[in-house]
């Protein structure tokens, strides 16, 4: 608020003891205050950019995907920002699109929107069985080529997104990790 506009809402047995000379006290008191209120003034003019996922600081959107219950998802990177290992920019579309994303939660199609926005790649499929045999209560995620750098992230994600009564595991399985086996000799 500028001096003025502080002015009008002094009681009048005040305000008009102001003539608005450069030596004035109360004048010197209004800009005091304009200048100490000037902060808050423009965080709040900025107030709707602050809660916009797709718009706000990157030290807020970590606070925004606790408020969209995205936390248990997300880790601290390096610099104490919550971030996902495929980049802050998808955290952001995840918590943009977080409304929607509950409301289809459970289902296959969720699942699938869920794991391609996290991690940026398309591709990814929901299947009820492995080979075309159908197990019930199981769900085996196939997951793309371009996605493998994500693969910890998408178990990790699976696990949090599925519904709890079902099982799931990815496909491909995971490289196993170590030297070659030796070839037997006869």
């Amino acid at each position: 608020m500028r001096p003025a506009d502080i002015a009008t809402l002094l009681p009048a047995v005040i305000s008009r003891t102001s003539d608005g000379s450069a030596g004035d006290v109360l004048l010197g008191l209004l800009e005091a205050m304009d200048v100490m209120h000037r902060p808050c003034e423009d965080v709040l003019g900025q107030l709707p950019a602050l809660f916009t996922p797709r718009l706000t600081e990157d030290r807020m959107v970590g606070f925004l995907a606790g408020w969209a219950d995205l936390d248990r998802v997300v880790r601290t990177g390096s610099d104490d920002l919550w971030t996902l290992p495929s980049g802050l920019g998808h955290l952001r579309e995840l918590v943009a699109t977080s409304i929607d994303g509950s409301r289809r939660r459970g289902t296959k199609a969720g699942l699938v929107a869920f794991l391609e926005t996290a991690t940026g790649v398309s591709g990814f499929e929901v299947l009820d069985g492995r080979d075309g045999v159908d197990r019930p209560f199981h769900l085996v995620v196939r997951l793309p080529g371009a996605a493998e750098p994500y693969r910890q992230l998408v178990a990790q994600l699976v696990e949090a997104e599925k519904p709890v009564h079902l099982t799931a595991e990815l496909d491909p399985p995971a490289a196993p990790v170590g030297p070659p086996p030796s070839p037997q000799g006869p």
